[in-house]
């Protein structure tokens, strides 16, 4: 996969990871209390060498930053994203509204997609869109974030 595909696709994991994160707080009668607080993941298994975290405030707020090596090239996305979100005791739905995103490192015939820090595309916050809702459950402290097409994640609190 091209690297500017794949800075595409992370829009998309940038959703379900956004959506994905969380610690579990006493916030009332709030049924997605549970998911309030800051959460990480390894992106190992999508293949990629990095992180993301995931903050979702009780005000139905959200901000998250990723940052690794692209599968199969030498580049480093690095993207932050804030916005809005909905939820109930099962489902949670990302509305995007801003980022920034850098690629850097990239060498050889990818060394076209380096560029430094800049705002997030309106195309790029509609990919990220696109997600669409998510299934979540905290249980033991883990977040699960399935998306109902066979992607399950799972994120720990961040310390």
């Amino acid at each position: 996969m091209g690297v500017d595909r794949t800075v595409r696709m992370v829009g998309v994991l940038l959703a379900v990871v956004l959506v994905s994160q969380g610690c579990g707080d006493d916030d009332g009668d709030d049924p997605a209390a549970a998911l309030f607080g800051s959460w990480a993941t390894d992106l190992g298994p999508l293949g990629h060498e990095g992180f993301s975290h995931i903050t979702f405030s009780s005000d139905g707020t959200f901000e998250s930053d990723l940052e690794f090596v692209v599968a199969g090239s030498d580049c480093v996305l690095d993207r932050t994203t804030t916005g809005t979100f909905e939820a109930d005791e099962t489902t949670v739905t990302l509305l995007h509204e801003s980022g920034t995103q850098a690629v850097r490192q990239c060498t050889g015939d990818n060394e076209a997609a380096n560029h430094d820090e800049r705002a997030t595309t309106a195309e790029e916050i509609s990919e990220s869109n696109a997600v669409g809702e998510l299934m979540w459950t905290v249980d033991s402290g883990v977040l699960t974030l399935t998306d109902g097409a066979g992607l399950v994640r799972t994120y720990t609190p961040l310390s």
